[in-house]
C-alpha cells in the first residue's frame, strides 16, 4: 500500500526505468496505481556482447549497444538507473536527467520480481538459463586474463627448479661418494657433474678408460689425464652388479639435469610474458623468487622499494631490530647481477637503487595494459649501470640529448688554485733566519744581488756580514767593559743589592725546578759529556729546530747528521715502512692517497726526521684558518729518547707560530700518561670542558 502511494503522489505518469536484462536492456514506463509498462527492448546479439555489456555494467561505463538503445528511445523524462556512478554518464553524454536514491531501488526490486510478466516470451526457466550461461562466461573470461592466476605458473616453476636443485647436488654427490672407491683420482679431474656422470656411463670401470673414445665428453687433454689416472689409481674393485646401480644412479643425474635445463627454459619464458620488465631488471631468477616470496605480482606490486630491498631476509631484520643492530641491507635481490657486481663497500647502495627500480617495473608490469616488451626496465638497468660506473669511479656514459659521451671524474681538489700548485720536488731542510723568515735560495740570492748592483748599491750579502761584525764588535766591547767594572771594588751598597738578586733567583729556581727526563739523564750519563742536549722549544722561533745556530743539521752522539725536512710522494714506501716498524700505520689515513691529497692542500704539513736517508721520526702539522692540529707524532723504537720527537715538535711549533697560530691542539689517549708527561713538559695542557667525540662514516 506505501509504494504505491509513492508512486502514484511522487512519480506520475512521467519516469521512465532502464532494467538490465541478461539477453539485454528494458526500457518501463512507471503507471499511476503501482504498476510498470514496457516501453522499449534491445536484446544482444550474442555470447561476447553479452558479455562486454556486463564488463561496462561492472565498472560503470556507458556501452555502445546502451548507448545507441537510450538515443533512439528519445527520452524526456526522467530516467530510473540502478548505478548511480552510470546515471551521471549517461547525463554527461546523452544529456538524459537521472536519479538513484532508496525509491529507485525499491522500484528496481518491484521490476524484478514481475518482469516475466513486463516482457512477453520470458518465463523464468529462460531468465535462469541465460543468468547461469552469462556468469559462467564472464568469470571464464575474468580468470583467463587475470595476473594473479598466471603467476601461480611461475611460483610453482621456480619452487620445482630449487626442488631439482637440491636433489641433483644430492644424488651427484653420492655418485662421487660411490665410485670414487673404485676410481677416487677422477673426481681432482672433473669437476662438473654432468661429465662425471657421463662418462661413468659410456666407460663403466676404470680399466675400460684405455679402450673407450672419450673424446664426445670431455676435451682431448681432459681424456688424457683421466687414462693416465686410471692406470695408477690406488681404487678397489666393483662387480659387475656394483657398477649397474652405479650407472643407473648416473642416468637418474643426467635425465634431472636435462629436465632442469628445460625447466629454466619455461620459465625464463613465462617470465619475459608476465614481468618483461621485472627481468630485465634483476633476472628470470631473482624474479621469480621475488614473486614466490610475496605470494603473486600483484602482491609484489603493492609492496614499497624497501620491502622489496630486504625480501627474503625478514629473520635477519627482525633479529637485527630485537637486539638492537644494524639492520640487513639486502635480501634475495643480493643474487642479482646488478648486486652481484659491485663492489663490497658499494654493494647496499645498489641493492637499494635497484629495489627502488624492480618496484617500479613491477608495477608497470602488474597494473599497467597491453605491456609489450620492456619498457621501463630497459631505462632503469641502464640508469643503475650508470650509478655503479660512477660509484667505482670509472669512465662513466652521459645519456645528455640521447648522445653518449665519454666523461671522466675530475681529480680529487679541494680548491681550484691548491690543486694547480705544483708538488715539491726537492727535500731540503725548511730554514728558518733570526728575523722569522725563510732562508732565501742560491737563486732568490743572486737575483737580489743583481738588483742591488744595478741600483747601485750594497748587495745584501755584504750587508749582513757588516752588521754582523758590528754585532760581534759591540759584544767584545759589552763584555770587556763588564770585566773592568767587575775588577774595580764595588761599593758596600751595590755588593748587598747584587747578594740580595741572587739569593731570590736561587730560590725561584728551588721552588719551580726545570723538567728533566729520567730516561734522558741516566743516557747521558752513559754518553759522557760531548752529547747534545735536547734543544728548548724557543719562544720566538729564532733557531731552527733539528739545525745547529748556524743552519747546519743537528748531530746525535754517534756524529750522524738528523734532518728535518717536508714528506714528499716519492718518500711513501718508506714512509710506510716506518710506521709499520712503530705499530703507528692507519690504513684509512696513511694510504698513498690521503697523504698526496694532504700534500697537494698543505705541502709543509708533514715534517719528517732524517737520518742517513732513512725516516726515524714523523709529524703532522695540520692547519687551516680556524684552528691547528698535532698529530700523529712518533719515532722509531731504535732512536727513541734521542731528542728526536723534541725536535720535531719544536719545528712543528715554530711553523704554527710562523703563520699565526696561537693555541693549537691535539690529542692524547685517555690513560697514556708517558705521552701526557711528554707534553706537559713542553708546556702544553688539558682541558676538561671539551669532549672528543667522532663517528664511523
Amino acid at each position: 500500500i506505501f509504494f504505491r502511494g509513492f508512486l502514484s503522489a511522487c512519480s506520475g505518469p512521467r519516469m521512465l526505468a532502464l532494467y538490465e536484462l541478461p539477453g539485454g536492456y528494458a526500457l518501463l514506463r512507471v503507471v499511476e496505481g503501482g504498476g510498470f509498462k514496457l516501453v522499449k527492448q534491445q536484446l544482444f546479439k550474442d555470447s561476447e556482447e553479452a558479455v562486454d555489456a556486463a564488463k561496462s555494467l561492472m565498472s560503470s561505463e556507458l556501452h555502445g549497444t546502451l548507448k545507441k538503445f537510450l538515443k533512439k528511445a528519445g527520452i524526456q523524462e526522467e530516467l530510473a538507473v540502478a548505478d548511480a556512478k552510470l546515471g551521471g554518464v549517461i547525463k554527461k553524454k546523452l544529456d538524459i536527467p537521472c536519479i538513484h536514491n532508496a525509491d529507485v531501488d525499491e522500484i528496481m526490486r518491484k521490476i524484478r520480481e514481475q518482469i516475466t510478466e513486463l516482457v512477453e516470451g520470458l518465463t523464468d526457466q529462460n531468465m535462469l538459463q541465460m543468468s547461469l550461461g552469462l556468469a559462467h562466461t564472464l568469470n571464464r573470461h575474468v580468470l583467463k586474463f587475470s595476473a594473479e592466476k598466471i603467476d601461480v605458473m611461475v611460483i610453482q616453476a621456480i619452487g620445482l627448479l630449487d626442488d631439482l636443485d637440491k636433489e641433483l647436488n644430492t644424488y651427484a654427490m653420492r655418485v662421487k661418494e660411490w665410485y670414487g672407491w673404485h676410481f677416487p683420482e677422477m673426481a681432482k679431474i672433473l669437476q662438473d657433474n654432468l661429465q662425471y656422470a657421463r662418462i661413468i656411463l659410456k666407460m663403466g670401470v676404470r680399466e675400460n678408460a684405455a679402450s673407450t673414445d672419450l673424446s664426445d665428453v670431455i676435451p682431448e687433454d681432459l681424456v688424457a689425464a683421466v687414462r693416465d689416472a686410471a692406470i695408477h689409481s690406488m681404487g678397489v674393485g666393483l662387480t659387475e652388479e656394483d657398477i649397474t646401480n652405479i650407472k643407473q644412479l648416473c642416468e637418474e643425474v643426467i635425465s634431472t639435469s636435462e629436465y632442469r635445463g628445460q625447466l629454466f627454459e619455461y620459465l625464463k619464458n613465462r617470465m619475459t610474458a608476465i614481468a618483461p620488465n621485472l627481468t630485465t631488471m634483476v633476472g628470470e631468477l631473482v624474479g621469480a623468487r621475488l614473486i614466490s616470496h610475496a605470494g603473486s605480482l600483484m602482491n609484489l606490486a603493492k609492496a614499497p622499494a624497501s620491502t622489496v630491498q630486504i625480501l627474503g631476509a625478514e629473520k635477519a631484520l627482525f633479529r637485527a631490530l630485537k637486539q638492537k643492530q644494524k639492520t640487513p641491507k639486502y635480501g634475495l635481490i643480493y643474487h642479482a647481477s646488478l648486486v652481484g657486481q659491485a663492489p663490497t663497500a658499494h654493494k647496499g647502495k645498489i641493492a637499494r637503487i635497484a629495489a627502488c627500480r624492480a618496484a617500479l617495473a613491477t608495477r608497470v608490469d602488474a597494473l599497467a595494459e597491453d605491456v609489450q616488451g620492456p619498457t621501463i626496465g630497459v631505462e632503469g638497468r641502464e640508469s643503475v649501470e650508470f650509478k655503479l660506473r660512477k660509484l667505482e669511479g670509472t669512465h662513466i656514459l652521459d645519456k645528455a640529448d640521447k648522445g653518449i659521451q665519454r666523461m671522466e671524474e675530475p681529480a680529487y681538489s679541494r680548491h681550484e688554485e691548491q690543486a694547480k700548485r705544483p708538488e715539491p720536488t726537492t727535500e731540503k731542510p725548511f730554514r728558518i733566519t733570526e728575523d722569522g723568515a725563510k732562508e732565501l735560495t742560491k737563486e732568490e740570492k743572486k737575483k737580489r744581488k743583481r738588483e742591488a748592483e744595478e741600483a747601485g748599491e750594497e748587495p745584501p750579502a755584504k750587508k749582513d756580514k757588516k752588521d754582523k761584525k758590528e754585532k760581534k764588535e759591540k759584544k767584545k766591547k759589552g763584555t770587556e767593559e763588564e770585566k773592568k767594572e767587575e775588577e774595580k771594588p764595588a761599593p758596600v751598597e751595590a755588593t748587598d743589592k747584587k747578594k740580595k738578586k741572587k739569593e731570590k733567583e736561587a730560590e725561584a729556581k728551588k721552588e719551580v725546578p726545570a723538567p728533566v727526563d729520567e730516561a734522558s739523564k741516566k743516557k747521558k750519563k752513559k754518553r759522557g759529556q760531548n752529547d747534545v742536549d735536547e734543544p728548548p722549544a724557543t719562544s720566538g722561533g729564532t733557531r731552527l729546530p733539528g739545525t745547529s745556530s748556524t743552519g747546519s743539521p743537528t748531530s746525535n752522539a754517534r756524529g750522524k747528521k738528523i734532518h728535518v725536512m717536508h714528506y714528499t710522494d716519492e718518500r711513501h714506501q718508506q714512509m710506510k715502512t716506518f710506521l709499520n716498524e712503530s705499530d703507528m700505520y692507519v690504513k684509512t689515513l696513511d694510504n698513498r692517497q690521503m697523504l698526496r691529497r694532504q700534500i697537494e692542500f698543505d705541502p709543509t704539513s708533514i715534517l719528517i726526521a732524517v737520518e742517513d736517508e732513512v725516516i726515524i721520526g714523523t709529524v703532522y702539522v695540520l692547519y687551516n684558518p680556524w684552528q691547528a692540529f698535532i698529530y700523529h707524532l712518533c719515532v722509531h723504537p731504535e732512536h727513541r729518547n734521542k731528542s728526536v720527537a723534541n725536535l720535531l715538535m719544536d719545528r712543528a711549533e715554530v711553523q704554527l707560530k710562523a703563520r699565526g697560530v696561537h693555541c693549537p691542539t691535539l690529542f692524547v689517549e685517555a690513560g697514556n700518561k708517558t705521552v701526557s708527561a711528554f707534553y706537559e713538559k713542553r708546556g702544553w695542557f688539558a682541558t676538561d670542558h671539551c669532549l672528543c667525540m667522532g663517528k664511523d662514516l
